[in-house]
């Protein structure tokens, strides 16, 4: 039986369709901040694992893929420019997966960073009003980042009666766990900190539940983004907890392409834009892009005609492909690389890849 970090592998290697190569697959789990990697998430539809294994070692990484491919599940070609699963590989992910699912509620593209912090605070505060109400005021923190320490010092201070904070926090925590797997529920308390405990890790859970301690990783994360995704939506149900996890911050355009996307909202064109930047036109080209992928109400019509964008779609959907090349060749020259990218670009969170 294959582990987690494998049959993650696999499926994100069958999402790239062969048209990325197996780093690409790292930079995404590591989170790496690159435009290229981001639009790769967005494109092939893997937001969900964008920065969830953001201590994932590239030695361990690819020594995973050389397993992958010495067992026959993965085959790679070219020179390693092209990547695809086998049958027997695709097999292996079905009895996985039977057994032990993907989870339900994980986004880290939108959650991971929030999450982090999220953890951090929440577990400090668990274990500080524990200890509190149990009349010990000296304690070893679990969290020892300096600015988290800082915040829950402050957020404490706003309730005089620690006992009722800690009442009100148990029960939002009980109705929020109670929504999901008993699993789930139980690998997220046996991490927590208490007056009587220290939190376990996740290689200690693992033994314990006989899981593999990626796939317990992966599931703790599950709970985190759950928690944050219900509580954003139900904030005052959930008063407490809304109040420790961090605000919630979309993705933010470059500078630079945040004074360019200033200078297309007041009509200037591509050119003009490149000519008042003093930048090429390849760079404004990239910018609006970047608007494209993560700017919703962007729209793209006074680049692309709605015909032009339709016929982008059907070719890249007939080709079976999200590579610029096979587009352009088919459409030639009716269409630029800058069209097809900008097509894509808008395109890659409705098309249900």
């Amino acid at each position: 039986m294959i582990q987690f970090l494998e049959a993650l592998i696999i499926h994100m290697i069958m999402k790239l369709n062969g048209e990325r190569t197996v780093i690409s697959i790292y930079h995404i789990l590591k989170g790496k901040k690159s435009f290229q990697t981001i639009q790769d998430c967005h494109l092939y539809g893997l937001e969900t694992f964008f920065g969830t294994f953001q201590s994932l070692q590239r030695d361990f990484f690819e020594e995973t893929v050389q397993k992958l491919i010495n067992n026959q599940y993965i085959s790679i070609k070219h020179g390693g420019n092209e990547i695809e699963v086998t049958f027997k590989g695709k097999k292996a992910l079905e009895q996985y997966m039977a057994l032990s699912p993907f989870p339900k509620y994980l986004h880290g593209y939108h959650f991971q960073t929030r999450s982090v912090i999220f953890w951090k605070r929440l577990s400090l505060v668990v274990q500080t009003v524990s200890h509190l109400i149990h009349g010990h005021h000296s304690f070893y923190p679990i969290q020892r980042d300096l600015s988290v320490q800082a915040w829950v010092k402050r957020f404490l201070k706003t309730y005089s009666d620690k006992r009722l904070l800690g009442e009100k926090l148990y029960g939002e925590l009980f109705s929020l766990l109670n929504q999901l797997p008993e699993l789930q529920g139980k690998i997220f308390v046996s991490r927590l900190s208490a007056y009587h405990r220290i939190g376990l890790t996740n290689k200690q859970l693992a033994e314990e539940t006989n899981r593999d301690e990626a796939y317990i990783h992966i599931l703790f994360l599950d709970t985190l983004h759950f928690i944050l995704m219900e509580t954003n939506r139900a904030k005052s149900k959930y008063e407490i907890i809304s109040m420790i996890a961090p605000p919630v911050s979309n993705y933010q355009l470059t500078e630079s392409s945040k004074a360019t996307y200033s200078l297309i909202k007041n009509g200037f064109s591509i050119e003009r834009a490149a000519k008042a930047r003093q930048l090429k036109v390849s760079t404004i080209e990239d910018h609006i892009v970047e608007m494209a992928l993560f700017i919703p109400e962007f729209s793209i019509d006074p680049f692309v005609d709605k015909s032009l964008q339709n016929e982008i779609m059907q070719t890249a959907a007939a080709l079976k492909t999200k590579k610029l090349k096979p587009i352009k060749n088919k459409l030639q020259s009716k269409v630029s690389y800058f069209q097809i990218r900008l097509v894509l670009a808008k395109s890659g969170d409705r098309d249900g890849t």
